[in-house]
C-alpha cells in the first residue's frame, strides 16, 4: 500500500516528524493561500495608503502664553489655562526630560540600573552581529 505525501511517495510505514526534516519531504500547504479583502472601489485593502492629515498648529501668541495648547482632547470644550509654578507639585520640576543617565551614574542596587544594563548589552550584541566577518 503506497501513500503520497507531497512529491514523495512512501510505503505504508509512518515517518516520525523528527525524520521529516532529515528526509526533506516537500508538502503543499493549502492554508497559506489567502485572499485580500476588497474595498468598495475594487482595490485591495493592503494596497490602500494611510492618509495622514496635518495637525493644526496654534499661532496665536496670547493663547500660547496663557493656555495649554494641544492637551485638550475635546474640541468643543474650553482650553485649559496655565497656572503659576507654585500651584504645580514639586516632583513635576524634577522630571528628567533629557537623555537617560549613563550606566555609571546609576546605583547597582536599583532596578533601573539592571534594566539599562540589559538594554545596553542587547544593543552591543546586535551591533556585534551586524559586523562583517573577515
Amino acid at each position: 500500500m503506497a501513500a503520497s505525501i507531497g512529491k514523495l511517495s512512501m510505503t505504508s510505514t509512518v515517518v516520525p516528524s523528527c525524520f521529516r526534516v532529515l528526509l526533506k519531504i516537500e508538502t503543499t500547504s493549502f492554508a497559506s493561500v489567502r485572499t485580500a479583502k476588497k474595498v468598495a472601489g475594487g482595490a485591495k485593502m493592503s494596497a490602500q495608503p494611510i492618509k495622514k492629515e496635518p495637525l493644526p498648529v496654534e499661532t496665536d501668541v496670547n493663547k500660547l502664553v496663557n493656555y495649554v495648547c494641544g492637551a485638550n482632547l475635546l474640541n468643543d470644550t474650553e482650553m485649559i489655562p496655565l497656572k503659576a509654578d507654585s500651584e504645580y507639585p514639586d516632583w513635576l520640576w524634577k522630571l528628567n526630560c533629557g537623555p537617560p543617565p549613563d550606566l555609571f551614574e546609576l546605583d547597582p542596587s536599583d532596578i533601573t540600573y539592571w534594566k539599562r544594563l540589559r538594554k545596553l548589552s542587547l544593543r552591543r550584541n546586535l551591533d556585534l552581529m551586524r559586523v562583517k566577518k573577515f
